[in-house]
């Protein structure tokens, strides 16, 4: 997995601009957790996580719309406690892994609600070969952890179909049907610059 970094996107920014960019703010396991739970047609869930990957920000409190988000995550991290299970996931019938080795999100946009640290963001989410707009609702505490980091919680939905994830056989006893929504969940705890 490369590192993810900024992509410059501060200096596109000053440049766009004339204005001092937002700080960057990083964030990445095992202090941040990025989870994804995919339903049965059955009342039960199969749940995993990622286990390696980045994020960068630009996180502005007072101007949230000049924020953005950057996420590059290993797509051969997701595990889900099954190592048949994990090595379908990573298959070219669902992630096809070695092929795509990166799932991506970039934001577009930074949308804040009231004052209660209540923002959406929007971006692009690349998975498999496939990038679509996506969204996810954030809450965060700005206040919590110090000056120096910021505790993030979001979900994001997405139908499993609009990025080529079959998923035409499940490895399970009960060959439960495999459902369409797959559930991101981050809980994420950000850190300015090289703050520890």
């Amino acid at each position: 997995m490369q590192a993810a970094t900024d992509s410059g996107r501060s200096f596109q920014w000053e440049m766009a601009t004339g204005e001092r960019p937002a700080p960057i703010w990083k964030a990445e396991p095992p202090e941040s957790q990025i989870r994804f739970a995919l339903k049965h047609r059955l009342p039960v869930a199969m749940i995993g996580e990622a286990t390696r990957w980045k994020a960068f920000a630009a996180l502005d409190f007072e101007e949230p719309a000049r924020s953005w988000v950057d996420v590059v995550v290993d797509a051969t991290s997701l595990e889900t406690g099954d190592r048949e299970r994990d090595s379908l996931i990573r298959s070219p019938e669902i992630l096809d892994a070695r092929a795509f080795p990166e799932i991506l999100f970039n934001s577009t946009e930074v949308t804040a609600f009231g004052e209660g640290g209540r923002w959406q963001i929007t971006g692009d989410l690349t998975i498999r070969h496939v990038t679509l707009p996506a969204t996810m609702d954030l809450e965060i505490d700005a206040g919590a952890r110090g000056p120096n980091a910021v505790a993030v919680t979001g979900r994001m939905a997405i139908d499993r179909r609009h990025f080529a994830l079959r998923w035409e056989r499940e490895p399970c006893p009960h060959r439960l049907g495999v459902g369409t929504a797959i559930e991101l969940t981050i809980l994420i705890v950000a850190r300015r610059g090289n703050s520890h």
